[in-house]
């Protein structure tokens, strides 16, 4: 082999040898480099640690801070879809698992236009939680099932999905009510900056549900939430329900109960 042709292979060895000292370099980024990425979209997150990799970690106790109350989501596992760096919107699939709440889902950002993308999220939460947020007396369990959620600079700009409640209970001042299961349908609307939620009964699969339940919450930019629909107790004779009603609804024909009323959020 001439001089010539020996200097090319050393010089091809030698970029081999550092495009594979890069490679392991990055292959080698911790996961806290996620975190920090992370953390910096969404400034309510809080993350006390974590271990492993960029491209499959885990996030350790971490929680959301809403309006001072903290939900605690405990650990969240990741792992990086490389496929998605081809579309400039890197994605990762998570999951999470603790004593109040269960969750996985696809989280994607567009470097571009900065939103954050939630695809697929299937998120299970006790109502105690939810109870503690919203400073509400209620049991149960809700099962969310998002499709899609986008959040640019910390603001809601897309939702669309479905939430169920079940064994719902609801603590009127006395007792414990039995609203039997809820479905929500949750959508928002970027040109009306509101979000929808439409509370309906499951009355066709769960015949013995006590109460049939056709009620809009409509959040705007306003801080008001808007409730508009009717309710239907299924037993007439159950008096709690029926008191209860009566303090909320402003008018009722027959035994369906007609709510409309507004409320800062």
């Amino acid at each position: 082999m001439s001089k010539r042709g020996m200097t090319k292979v050393i010089k091809t060895f030698y970029y081999l040898i550092l495009l594979f000292i890069v490679l392991i370099l990055i292959l080698s980024l911790p996961a806290a480099w996620v975190v920090m990425r992370v953390q910096e979209q969404l400034p309510e997150l809080s993350i006390t640690g974590s271990s492993g990799y960029w491209w499959q970690g885990t996030a350790h106790e971490v929680s959301i801070i809403y309006r001072g109350d903290t939900i605690n989501l405990s650990d969240i596992s990741w792992t990086f879809d490389g496929l998605s760096l081809f579309v400039v919107k890197p994605c990762i699939i998570f999951s999470t698992l603790s004593t109040v709440s269960r969750g996985q889902g696809r989280l994607c950002i567009d470097l571009f236009s900065k939103k954050i993308y939630f695809h697929q999220l299937d998120m299970t939460l006790s109502a105690v939680v939810v109870a503690d947020v919203l400073n509400v007396e209620i049991q149960g369990k809700f099962q969310a099932l998002i499709r899609t959620l986008i959040l640019k600079d910390n603001r809601l700009v897309g939702l669309q999905g479905d939430v169920i409640w079940r064994q719902a209970k609801f603590y009127n001042g006395e007792e414990w009510l039995d609203l039997g299961i809820l479905l929500m349908a949750v959508s928002s609307e970027t040109k009306n900056k509101s979000m929808t939620i439409n509370w309906l009964d499951m009355e066709n699969n769960l015949p013995f549900n006590p109460i049939d339940v056709d009620v809009e919450m409509l959040f705007t930019n306003s801080q008001l939430v808007h409730i508009v629909g009717t309710v239907t107790p299924k037993n007439m004779e159950n008096r709690s329900l029926l008191d209860t009603l009566e303090l909320v609804s402003h008018s009722r024909e027959g035994n369906t109960y007609f709510i409309k009323s507004y409320f800062p959020r």
